[in-house]
Formats: structure tokens, C-alpha cells, sequence
């Protein structure tokens, strides 16, 4: 039977053994967000991060700008933040958490407002068009956290964000709609930055339908080629889908 003196000792080392697997298991990740032009920290600034598919923490950083993340040591899963505050264009970086550095400065630009308009043939405007920027990107290290700002246009066609960086060379611009051919490109940084960027969508048919065998039953899953009568063979200008469990398909965005 153990004594009491030994017991005490077992369950020491046991303390111990969980203090050293503790260490092991957990990281810290310390980051300073500072001023794009200055150098100096964003204090207040917004930190989001995510492991794996976690569910995502946001955390502000103090008056020296830095933030602090606890990650495991040993785990693979990637780990992503997301660094924000008014004014500033977001930036993104991400690393598998055992490969996380103790320190990292995330640098944010100053930014700059920019907007347009979609519009259908008539003039009119097209409501609830997504548009995507896309700009300037480092081939390594943090980039603009373009993905995680989506943009739709509103009741008058127009959209606006404010977290393009100011020294972007040059913005693309992609409209698109369900209902209309998508448009992208053509507008000028100077219309943009004005607000008054405007890019026509033209009006796009949609050919649905049901495949049925020749004892009037639906086919799921059967594949639908869309040509011209002349034109329906490998290579040509064709599209294709597949249909549901009830034998529908559509094809959109048809010119």
C-alpha cells in the first residue's frame, strides 16, 4: 500500500506532468497592428482570428497596439487574423499554428473610399449586384483581406466601400447578377474614388426544363448539353449541366 509521503510525491509529479504537456500544447502568438505610413501602433484596433474552422475570436489591441493569442504548439490546423480599424484597409495573414512566430508586426495602409453603380441597359439600376474588387496583392506575407468584405449594390444600383488602400496601382472591378451577363473591368480609379464608377449589365435568358425517359419518368442526374443545332459536339461552344433527383435542369445567364 502507498504511503501517505509517496502519494504526495506521485501526485507532484503528476502536477508536473500536466505543467510540461500544458507548455508544450500552448503558444502564444503576440501581435503588434501598426500605422501603414507612421509605423506607430493602432491602439483599439480589431484583431479577428480563426483556428481551423473554429469558431472566430476578436480581440483589441492595447495602447501599444499588440494583441495576444494562445495556439497549440503541435496542432496543423491554419491559423488566420484578420487585423481592422476606421481607416485603414484590413490585412490578412495566416500560418499552420505550429509554425506560428512568437512575434509579428501587422502593418495596416491608410485607405481610401471608392463606389459606383450597376446599372441594366436602360440605365436603370440593377439591385443586389455583387462586386468584387480586385487589387494589388504581396506574393507572400499579408495581403488585403479583399475575400472577407463582400459588396452588393443597393435599391439604386450604387455600392461604396472605404478600405481600399491609398496606394493601390489600380483597381479591377467585377460585377455580377443571377439575371444579367456579368461586366467587369472598363471604370477609372478617379471615377471610383468619386463615387461615380458605373458599369452596365445586359439582360441574360434562362432555359429550364425536365428530363423525362420514354415511359414519362423523370431521370435524375442526366447531363444536358446547351448548342446550336449544327454545334453539339466536343469542343464547340457548348455548355452543360447535370440534372436534380427529379430530372430538372437550367442553364443561366444565356446570351
Amino acid at each position: 500500500m502507498m504511503s501517505a509521503k509517496l502519494l504526495k510525491v506521485a501526485w507532484r509529479a503528476i502536477g508536473a506532468g500536466v505543467l510540461m504537456a500544458s507548455s508544450v500544447l500552448v503558444s502564444a502568438l503576440e501581435l503588434r497592428l501598426l500605422d501603414g505610413m507612421t509605423g506607430q501602433p493602432l491602439k483599439d484596433a480589431t484583431v479577428v482570428w480563426r483556428l481551423g474552422t473554429n469558431e472566430a475570436g476578436t480581440l483589441s489591441a492595447d495602447a501599444n497596439g499588440r494583441v495576444e493569442i494562445s495556439l497549440p504548439a503541435t496542432g496543423s490546423n491554419p491559423v488566420r487574423i484578420i487585423g481592422r480599424k476606421q481607416g485603414y484597409a484590413p490585412m490578412t495573414m495566416s500560418w499552420e499554428a505550429r509554425n506560428a512566430p512568437v512575434r509579428f508586426d501587422l502593418v495596416l495602409p491608410e485607405a481610401q473610399h471608392m463606389g459606383g453603380r450597376a446599372m441594366d441597359e436602360s440605365g436603370g439600376p440593377v439591385v443586389g449586384a455583387e462586386v468584387r474588387l480586385i487589387l494589388p496583392q504581396r506574393l507572400s506575407g499579408p495581403w488585403v483581406a479583399v475575400d472577407d468584405l463582400p459588396l452588393k449594390s443597393d435599391s439604386e444600383g450604387r455600392w461604396g466601400c472605404d478600405w481600399v488602400p491609398k496606394n493601390a496601382a489600380y483597381v479591377y472591378v467585377e460585377v455580377s447578377h443571377p439575371d444579367y451577363l456579368s461586366s467587369d473591368g472598363g471604370v477609372t480609379l478617379e471615377a471610383l474614388r468619386a463615387g461615380t464608377a458605373e458599369q452596365k449589365l445586359f439582360s441574360a435568358a434562362t432555359v429550364r426544363g425536365r428530363v423525362f425517359d420514354e415511359g414519362g419518368e423523370p431521370v435524375p442526374g442526366a447531363t444536358v448539353v446547351l448548342g446550336s443545332e449544327d454545334g453539339l459536339w466536343p469542343g464547340a461552344d457548348t455548355s452543360e449541366t447535370r440534372g436534380d433527383a427529379a430530372g430538372f435542369f437550367e442553364f443561366r445567364r444565356i446570351r
